[in-house]
């Protein structure tokens, strides 16, 4: 593993060169990318290649997007860039909440989630996949393993029966890592499991991957840096 003390933004950069950003909301909340900054994120990140996380260990992509909840947004804000800079994007969704309002433990409001009729345009456009992020969005990392099996399979086979595309890739809720939850997604194909910044490393034929969040505070001009600087050396 390679450590940056760029910023302080990359705690953890992957010995492949690889870049994957979180992000969960693009618009006007509390929390969100606020969208001209998104845009000015994806036309520099547009010059290097993207591709789905399912692809992770085969492509030569150095960037992945990642979108965690399943923010309505996510369909109004971030495809329409995504398409424009022809960017592949993943998102990855808590199904239970599909077409409805959630807090996703947000101290302020809720916020509206996909429809049926969202997931599975962005699906067909070819530049977005879809993973799970479980069923209820609950902290994964305490529950018993007969609600972890419903958490995980539940989120699949929804998101599955959306898109008609088999799931591969799964994030924990707040980034909470339940040991029991492999046995469980190796049985599904699960092939990638995503992490915070800091990752907790596990036996097991999933690969984990760390990623590196974006919010509207984050220093996003050291993340240019270091991708510069990764073609250059």
């Amino acid at each position: 593993m390679n450590y940056s003390t760029d910023n302080g933004l990359f705690r953890y950069k992957n010995n492949k060169n690889k870049y994957v950003l979180l992000y969960h909301s693009v618009g006007s909340y509390h929390f969100s990318t606020k969208l001209n900054n998104f845009r000015k994120h994806i036309k520099f990140l547009s010059y290097f290649s993207s591709d789905f996380i399912s692809e992770y260990n085969e492509t030569n992509a150095k960037i992945f997007l990642t979108f965690d909840d399943g923010y309505v947004d996510n369909y109004t804000k971030v495809f329409p860039v995504a398409k424009y800079f022809n960017q592949k994007i993943n998102i990855y969704i808590s199904t239970k909440y599909i077409g409805r309002e959630f807090s996703f433990s947000r101290t302020k409001g809720k916020y509206k989630v996909l429809t049926n009729k969202m997931i599975s345009e962005m699906a067909d456009s070819g530049i977005v996949e879809f993973g799970s992020h479980s069923h209820s969005h609950i902290d994964l990392s305490f529950v018993n393993k007969s609600r972890l099996s419903y958490e995980i399979e539940k989120s699949v086979d929804i998101i599955e029966s959306i898109t008609n595309t088999k799931v591969s890739t799964f994030s924990f809720p707040f980034n909470k890592i339940n040991i029991n939850a492999f046995p469980i997604l190796e049985r599904l194909g699960i092939k990638y499991l995503l992490t915070g910044n800091q990752p907790n490393f596990v036996n097991s034929s999933i690969s984990i991957i760390p990623r590196i969040s974006v919010d509207r505070k984050s220093a996003i001009f050291s993340i240019f840096k270091q991708l510069i600087y990764s073609y250059i050396k």
